[in-house]
């Protein structure tokens, strides 16, 4: 707990200070739950850093917490963390809406993930930290290997 509250920490004061390389970069797999028990955490991102500005899209599902985390957001912030800690390459910064009828609102959370490796099976690659910094679902954090596909692109010319 404490090396995920550290690590957003970190992440929070190094991610205005690294640019992103400019590429579109998807994704898309599941980790451990934050809760007890054998649930799965899935989440999903498509995020273009071709222009200026990133724009993209995070999705995180986490039935197995204490509330039933369903996020939905815009990426505001994205970026290259080169090799951070444990095969964590990117960061984002979202804002987020609630999907959970039960818990309505919006708020923004850091997530910072990566691998190197493309997969079509669920093998573990990297890690991802995840942590809800405020509305409905502000204190969920969760650390952990990832069984995943991250993918890099490079712009069109």
């Amino acid at each position: 707990m404490r090396t995920m509250i550290k690590t957003a920490m970190v992440v929070s004061s190094v991610m205005f200070l690294v640019a992103c390389s400019p590429g579109m970069y998807t994704g898309g797999g599941w980790a451990d739950t934050a809760g007890p028990g054998d649930s799965k955490a899935s989440f999903g991102f498509s995020v273009e850093s071709c222009d200026a500005e990133a724009a993209g899209h995070f999705n995180l599902a986490d039935e197995g917490w204490t509330v039933p985390v369903e996020i939905s957001g815009h990426i505001m912030d994205f970026g290259e963390l080169g090799d951070f800690g444990d095969n964590c390459n990117f960061y984002a910064l979202l804002e987020y809406v609630s999907a959970n009828p039960d818990y309505p609102g919006d708020g923004h959370a850091v997530v910072c993930f990566g691998n190197d490796h493309e997969t079509a099976n669920a093998e573990m690659f990297g890690q991802v930290w995840v942590t809800v910094q405020s509305g409905p679902f502000e204190g969920y954090e969760n650390y952990g290997p990832i069984y995943s596909n991250v993918q890099s692109h490079r712009c069109d010319s």
